[in-house]
């Protein structure tokens, strides 16, 4: 077995296969993912409540238009349409010019993979920074 180091200095074996770890394999360990939801679902399981929650007593038949004739409901949902058409956006067109100045695929690459863990790690803060503050004041 002969080692190459590549472009980027991370050497590896090359004319080998991989030797046999032991693993599992992948279709078994892909078989296992869309089982994931049903792992939280047992782990909260005292959490969930207990039987069906009633819907509250109405007189009137409830619709989604109810929703936009409340103003603070519908500046919500233009500013989440607006956030999420510039998150389309910046997805689509970072790529493009990434290509256009001349980085490479790994470097476009790093560029979404660093905001999408950015995004995380904001979502994961934001609430601490909003414990004193309604949530209509933080909209």
């Amino acid at each position: 077995m002969r080692r190459v180091v590549g472009r980027n200095g991370v050497d590896r074996a090359v004319g080998q296969p991989l030797p046999d770890r032991g693993d599992i394999g992948r279709r078994a360990a892909g078989a296992d993912i869309p089982d994931s939801p049903l792992y939280g679902l047992f782990a909260l399981r005292e959490r969930l409540p207990e039987g069906r929650v009633a819907p509250p007593e109405t007189t009137q038949k409830m619709r989604i238009g109810d929703l936009l004739a409340t103003p603070e409901l519908r500046r919500l949902y233009v500013v989440v349409a607006l956030i999420s058409s510039a998150w389309d956006v910046h997805q689509f067109l970072v790529p493009l010019y990434g290509a256009r100045i001349g980085l490479s695929a790994s470097g476009i690459g790093l560029i979404l993979g660093a905001f999408a863990i950015a995004t995380m790690v904001v979502r994961m803060v934001i609430p601490l920074f909003l414990m004193d503050v309604s949530e209509w004041k933080a909209i």
